[in-house]
């Protein structure tokens, strides 16, 4: 694929560290934007040119990409784009459905009247961006759906929770690929969240599990649906 060569200003960034992670992020959205299709190989000398880094850096990056389900790394071969498979969707979502109902049901205990005030304007933000259109919201809707679930993690209050749900989530987000491609089949869920924050405003913690399960398995169901009719299965 012919593409324009990128630079990443790396002067303010102080450590390596930052450095591959910025080079994973940017590599990220690239996929998920289809900028790069499955089972396109992506070649570390490429990389490294377009970001005008050593392949240190983007080495580092495509190994936390892999770690993640963005992309193969066959050793001592290539490294390519992984493709998006349905089970995949259906595994993970299942296992974020219970983090994310432990975590609701968690969060109750912790819930401020600072929190919540925030998280309704989450909520109003969601429900504004489906209103007016999810297609022309999509990368504000998806920054502030992740800072609504972030925030119940925290709420939970279990640290070893907090963790499973981030990375899984980080495996999910190969997914979103399917949300910017068809935004309206996501409107109907934007309304789960204020369900869910009423359940744990009102310390109702079987309701607030429940509806936080139920609404990762109405995405996960509305992403399957699509990933069936592009493959055809």
């Amino acid at each position: 694929m012919q593409e324009t060569r990128r630079t990443v200003d790396f002067r303010d960034l102080r450590t390596h560290r930052q450095m591959w992670q910025t080079i994973a992020r940017d590599i990220k959205e690239d996929i998920i934007n289809g900028v790069y299709q499955p089972e396109e190989r992506l070649m570390e000398a490429d990389l490294a040119l377009r970001y005008s880094v050593s392949k240190t850096p983007v080495r580092e990056a495509l190994r936390y990409l892999e770690s993640v389900g963005f992309v193969e790394i066959i050793p001592h071969t290539m490294t390519i784009v992984k493709g998006m498979d349905e089970k995949d969707v259906r595994n993970f979502s299942f296992v974020q459905g219970a983090l994310e109902g432990l975590a609701a049901r968690l969060s109750i205990q912790n819930l401020t009247r600072s929190d919540f005030d925030r998280m309704q304007g989450y909520v109003t933000l969601l429900e504004k961006y489906a209103e007016e259109s999810v297609a022309r919201h999509a990368a504000q809707y998806e920054k502030v759906h992740f800072k609504f679930h972030a925030s119940i993690w925290d709420l939970s209050g279990n640290d070893r929770l907090i963790e499973l749900a981030k990375n899984n989530h980080e495996h999910l987000e190969r997914f979103r690929s399917v949300f910017r491609r068809f935004p309206g089949r996501f409107r109907s869920i934007a309304y789960d969240h204020r369900r869910i924050l009423e359940a744990i405003h009102e310390k109702d913690g079987e309701k607030a599990e429940k509806l936080a399960r139920r609404h990762i398995d109405r995405y996960a169901e509305i992403i399957a649906e699509a990933l069936q009719k592009e493959t055809g299965l």
